[in-house]
């Protein structure tokens, strides 16, 4: 179901982007792009991880405890959709469909904690130049993420899985750097809240991003 409606919010974004095209090609109003970058993990009320049965016996009593995704903890991001539209000079709205995920490996243990998101919200744009752009932005939308945890060693074999899937929010301030007439470099900095159980579990992040886009 969730293919099916992030499917239709596209299409219908991209329609609209390409009917404005047509009615005005002088002014530039849209672009879509891509991005990537790297993310932090910056907490929760409870760290990312597992607590087995009977791994303090013998299991691994070499690291004392398992691998666990803590605040500080790096991983990748990727923004298949990063795009906007803006309505007037400065007001718009845009939209940004993500994924990422942090890998801890550590003897025979590996921890995998994926999030995702789509959302959409207001953006202010300020032109400090004819080619560079100052995009604040605010979304809301639907967050995902998961955690795998897995032990294999002395014939023994671990796993224990997390998933959470709740509304979240997010702060960013972007820079748009147009090299071309139809083409702008782009640099995100947001921050992320997903709120995983009411106010008890919440889970945040910084994402930092570069990518490409089309303006239309």
């Amino acid at each position: 179901m969730y293919v099916k409606i992030i499917a239709t919010i596209i299409i219908a974004f991209c329609f609209s982007i390409h009917c404005f095209g047509q009615t005005n090609n002088k002014i530039k109003k849209a672009y879509i792009g891509i991005s990537a970058g790297s993310t932090m993990f910056t907490g929760s009320e409870f760290t990312l991880g597992y607590i087995v049965p009977g791994y303090m016996n013998g299991l691994n009593s070499n690291t004392g405890e398992t691998l666990s995704l803590n605040p500080g903890g790096v991983g990748l991001t990727i923004n298949l959709i990063d795009a906007g539209y803006f309505f007037g000079k400065n007001w718009g709205v845009s939209l940004k469909w993500q994924g990422g995920a942090h890998v801890l490996q550590r003897s025979n243990e590996e921890f995998i904690n994926t999030f995702g998101a789509l959302m959409i919200g207001p953006v202010y744009t300020v032109p400090v130049s004819p080619k560079l752009n100052i995009d604040a932005k605010a979304r809301v939308g639907r967050m995902y993420m998961g955690s795998e945890y897995e032990y294999n060693g002395n014939g023994i074999l671990i796993t224990a899985m997390t998933d959470y899937s709740k509304v979240g929010v997010e702060f960013g301030i972007s820079l748009r750097y147009h090299f071309a007439s139809k083409w702008s470099w782009l640099n995100n900095m947001e921050f992320q809240k997903q709120f995983v159980d009411r106010n008890l579990f919440q889970i945040s992040r910084i994402n930092l991003s570069t990518g490409i886009g089309f303006r239309f």
